[in-house]
């Protein structure tokens, strides 16, 4: 037990929705980290206040999600003042000891600022994407305004962070090289869902006939490029033996009109159905019952070098996945899934159509997939690193050293 205030600060995903701030809050609390979170409201979570398990929850009424310049500033300056009110106002009747700052975007550092001052509170960096790539992942260049700001917020964001969470070992080494942090003080935290999300027992594999259900799971933005599985499904349903294919689509973003109106234009509606934001246990049913899943994410640094948690969660019920050749995803994937050097509606169709007549190879990349998820890459597995850096920047612990 230990006698630790630790605040946790999210933009851009409510908790307990957002997986990982959620384990990361709840293996804390159980260690007996008091733990506050403040993030916004959602549909599917809309209390302004709560407390789930222990665990304090402040929710604040944010702007629609931007998808343009203005509307992203606007998104983030109010978010930001909210974060900051409540920041402020916690660490007024609580003594905050470590503040934990969940990236995208990197203007946490604030309200983390705000508590710092007033409590001398030290800070945790938990670097979920990296802000200047998404930047140009968006389509804006090196020289534009928002990719130098976003270079700021950063530096500003490393400098002021007394320790680094990093999601795999490319975020770790940028932490050391671009954000100048001690390698003792940047940890890799892998993400993903506890091993009881996942699948119990073996996959069902289908017979080709049979085999019918895909699945995509995630953000709908520009870098997700959810909009090339449409124009997959497209090229799938131009097979006769092939009609009855169902695309399942999980999760929202900036794009996701984008994505109804060409479902729409393209009179797809019963073979591409978009769910939205579903339930864990609505997502677990879907999952369970996929025959092969797809990472649409577009060739980009940005993607090469983050761990999406759609493919972990794949993972975790043995489903194969299709996907571009990126450096952390493959790292991840290994050989549950398929990569693809090109990156086109057409390839993806001819991918996941050599899968559906192939049983035999969704079997080994179903098995390959559930062993590395229950072995490597649950929670379960990585929750103990979370705890020993905890103790480390709490100096709870006289020594330690980093095991990834």
């Amino acid at each position: 037990m230990t006698d630790c205030n630790v605040l946790i600060l999210v933009q851009n995903l409510s908790v307990p929705f957002d997986r990982r701030v959620w384990n990361e809050a709840t293996s804390l609390n159980n260690e007996g980290y008091k733990v506050f979170v403040v993030c916004p409201s959602t549909k599917m979570d809309p209390e302004s206040r709560a407390e789930i398990n222990g665990i304090k929850i402040f929710r604040f009424l944010s702007p629609p999600e931007g998808n343009s310049p203005i509307s992203f500033f606007y998104e983030y300056f109010v978010s930001i003042m909210k974060s900051s009110y409540f920041a402020l106002l916690i660490s007024m009747r609580h003594k905050i000891n470590i503040v934990h700052i969940c990236n995208p975007p990197d203007l946490l550092f604030i309200p983390a600022l705000v508590v710092k001052m007033f409590r001398k509170s030290k800070i945790i960096y938990d670097q979920h994407d990296l802000c200047p790539e998404l930047v140009l992942s968006k389509g804006f260049n090196k020289k534009s305004i928002y990719y130098r700001a976003s270079i700021l917020f950063e530096q500003l964001t490393y400098k002021l962070a007394n320790a680094v969470i990093s999601t795999n070992q490319s975020y770790k080494s940028i932490a050391i090289n671009r954000g100048k942090k001690n390698t003792d003080d940047v940890v890799i935290v892998r993400s993903g869902p506890r091993i009881n999300f996942g699948l119990i027992g073996d996959k069902l594999i289908q017979p080709s006939d049979s085999c019918r259900q895909l699945i995509y799971l995630g953000t709908m933005g520009i870098q997700e490029g959810v909009t090339i599985l449409v124009e997959m499904m497209e090229n799938l349903l131009s097979h006769p033996e092939l009609q009855n294919l169902v695309l399942n689509i999980v999760g929202g973003g900036p794009e996701e009109r984008n994505l109804q109106d060409q479902i729409a234009n393209k009179r797809m509606e019963k073979n591409v159905v978009l769910h939205g934001r579903i339930s864990d246990e609505d997502l677990r049913n879907l999952l369970k019952h996929s025959d092969i899943a797809l990472n649409s994410d577009v060739p980009s640094d940005l993607n090469d070098l983050s761990t999406m948690n759609k493919v972990i969660e794949y993972m975790g019920f043995g489903i194969p996945i299709v996907q571009y050749k990126a450096t952390e995803a493959k790292f991840s994937a290994g050989l549950s899934s398929v990569y693809l050097n090109e990156y086109s509606a057409n390839t993806f169709a001819v991918a996941v159509r050599e899968l559906i007549y192939d049983p035999s190879a969704r079997k080994l990349m179903s098995n390959f997939g559930l062993q590395r998820f229950r072995a490597d890459l649950a929670w379960e597995t990585q929750e103990h690193a979370l705890i020993s850096f905890y103790e480390h920047v709490s100096k709870n612990k006289s020594s330690w050293k980093p095991t990834d």
